[in-house]
C-alpha cells in the first residue's frame, strides 16, 4: 500500500522559495485586506507593500485561507 504525504502551510510561513520547492512544500495565499481590496499575499501583494501600507498607518487586515482553498492544494 502506498501512502503520499503532502505539506500544505499558509504564507504566513515565509520559507524560502528553494527550501519548499526542495521539499515539495505548498504554501495557501492568506488573504490580505487593505483599505477596500482583498489580495492574496504573495501573488496580487507583497511582502514590501505590506510593509509600505503599514508605515503610512493604512488599515489592513488579514483573512485566513477558506477551507476550500486548502482542500484545493491537497488535490
Amino acid at each position: 500500500m502506498s501512502r503520499h504525504v503532502a505539506i500544505v502551510t499558509d504564507s504566513t510561513a515565509y520559507l524560502p522559495p528553494r527550501t519548499m520547492e526542495r521539499h515539495g512544500i505548498t504554501a495557501v495565499p492568506l488573504t490580505v485586506v487593505l483599505g477596500d481590496q482583498a489580495l492574496e499575499e504573495g501573488t496580487e501583494i507583497s511582502a514590501r507593500s505590506l510593509a509600505q501600507a503599514l508605515q503610512k498607518r493604512r488599515p489592513v487586515t488579514t483573512s485566513r485561507p477558506s477551507p476550500e482553498v486548502f482542500a484545493a492544494a491537497y488535490r
